[in-house]
């Protein structure tokens, strides 16, 4: 549970919201006002263009459910700017209730997701902040890759062994197999 994942999350709720509100909207026969907005909401506001900031801003204005997931988003991005683990807890726990407030089903699911794993989140700020997910994530790609060059193989001792071959670079045993990695 890392920053990236987290907001990938939220983003796919905003999307989620911005969707079916739009489908609302249209079957009320209203103006299609998100029509054409889904990369307004879902990048941050540093890196709109200056073309999009009105059409932004115009969103902004309204009063709706999209809106109010994505200004939910915003607010969770203080979450990672969180000085320590306790302050970090706190603004974790002031989001949830606010994302339980709107009423919204997608950050409601998001919330209970992050209530769930809340100790793996909180490790980032424990660990000083300074720990990427991405070896962690390379190893679960090298391990997939070695599981799947495995396949066919008999036994559960040979897959472990091809594991360790490819994730340790461990010289290959004289064995009738050869290990792909």
């Amino acid at each position: 549970m890392d920053r990236f994942h987290v907001t990938k999350k939220l983003s796919a709720a905003i999307d989620k919201i911005r969707v079916g509100e739009a489908r609302v909207l249209q079957a009320q026969g209203k103006q299609p006002v998100l029509k054409n907005s889904r990369w307004l909401l879902l990048q941050w506001r540093e890196h709109l263009s200056e073309l999009q900031v009105p059409r932004w801003q115009e969103l902004l204005q309204l009063n709706l459910d999209t809106v109010r997931a994505y200004l939910l988003k915003e607010e969770f991005r203080q979450f990672f700017d969180a000085r320590s683990p306790t302050q970090a807890n706190q603004l974790l726990k002031r989001w949830r209730r606010r994302a339980y407030r709107t009423k919204l089903q997608p950050p409601a699911q998001i919330s209970r997701m992050l209530a769930n794993h809340r100790p793996l989140i909180l490790n980032w700020f424990r660990t000083g902040r300074c720990h990427s997910p991405g070896a962690a994530e390379g190893l679960n790609l090298k391990a997939t890759l070695a599981l799947r060059h495995a396949f066919g193989f008999r036994t559960c001792d040979a897959c472990q062994l091809a594991l360790c071959h490819t994730l340790a670079h461990l010289p290959q045993p004289p064995i009738a197999h050869e290990f792909c990695g």
